[in-house]
């Protein structure tokens, strides 16, 4: 996977690492945020990649339907890739972790499903959050929302002004 997917560090031999997807606030039509952005993302071009090795492999069999790799997805993408076959997306997101600037919210007022239930139900193993959602955004119960779902919540120290500034940007 890794020709398809860029990597952090770039220099490490290691494919450790992978950025599966991106994902930014309003970057999908609508209302959406970055978390659930990066999923759709990650989606998106892990469905192409199927499609794409399919295509070029008939023997190839895969269940198609975001965010960094840890190790254990890496070796068995790896020992699926040299049986020729690739993971699904979920084995994929089950095995991945979710940079996240700030909290990912408990609630839509669009409608949709909260980003923390989102990641939940993709079953990603960790979030690493640069800031908890401030009283003056929304009243947010994303950390909980994920602890409660099996989904490890680790806070970077360090971070919380530039986080806070890049969030605040564009709101009145």
């Amino acid at each position: 996977m890794r020709p398809f997917f860029p990597v952090f560090p770039p220099d490490d031999p290691d494919p450790i690492g992978l950025i599966l997807a991106d994902g930014y606030s309003r970057q999908i039509p609508g209302n959406t945020h970055a978390e659930a952005n990066a999923l759709a993302n990650f989606r998106a071009k892990y469905a192409e990649l199927v499609k794409t090795s399919i295509a070029s492999s008939p023997t190839l069999s895969t269940s198609a339907s975001t965010m960094a790799t840890s190790a254990s997805t890496t070796r068995s993408v790896l020992t699926a890739e040299s049986h020729g076959t690739l993971p699904s997306v979920e084995d994929v997101l089950r095995d991945s972790d979710c940079y996240a600037t700030m909290e990912p919210c408990s609630m839509r007022t669009s409608g949709g499903p909260s980003c923390a239930l989102e990641l939940v139900r993709a079953h990603v193993k960790r979030v690493y959050l640069g800031v908890e959602e401030p009283p003056d955004f929304v009243q947010c119960e994303g950390v909980r929302i994920l602890e409660e779902g099996g989904v490890e919540v680790r806070r970077v120290g360090g971070l919380e002004e530039e986080c806070l500034k890049a969030a605040r940007r564009g709101r009145s």
